[in-house]
């Protein structure tokens, strides 16, 4: 990565969020955790946001939410979306991932998305 990416995590599981949070900023990112709809949309209008990241433990309300707010206020910015059912169908062109495959696969699939949004805006 020639740039460091900035990420937004949301979640309401705070011991998972720490986790998460600390396994992406040892991988060279920037992250920024949020625990509600309304500091999500107050990280994408205040910040460049790289990837949108949702956590497994949200409640299908806030993750319909946090998909829409995305698609409003971030169109262009990818959301990764964490689940323990990797059978869902994706909601909005989210990208799902099987939370249970383990944090590796966690990071590569991060640096695949930010990597590839990086050339598209280069």
């Amino acid at each position: 990565m020639t740039t460091t990416q900035q990420i937004v995590v949301f979640g309401r599981d705070v011991a998972l969020m720490e986790t998460r949070l600390l396994v992406l900023k040892t991988s060279g990112f920037q992250v920024r955790g949020v625990y509600s709809v309304e500091a999500l949309v107050n990280s994408l209008c205040t910040s460049k946001v790289d990837l949108i990241l949702l956590g497994h433990s949200l409640v299908k309300d806030d993750m319909e939410s946090a998909l829409k707010i995305a698609g409003q206020w971030a169109p262009d910015v990818p959301v990764l979306r964490l689940t323990i059912f990797p059978w869902l169908i994706a909601i909005r062109n989210e990208r799902i991932l099987d939370i249970t495959k383990g944090p590796y696969r966690l990071i590569e699939t991060v640096r695949a998305i930010v990597s590839a949004r990086q050339a598209e805006e280069s």
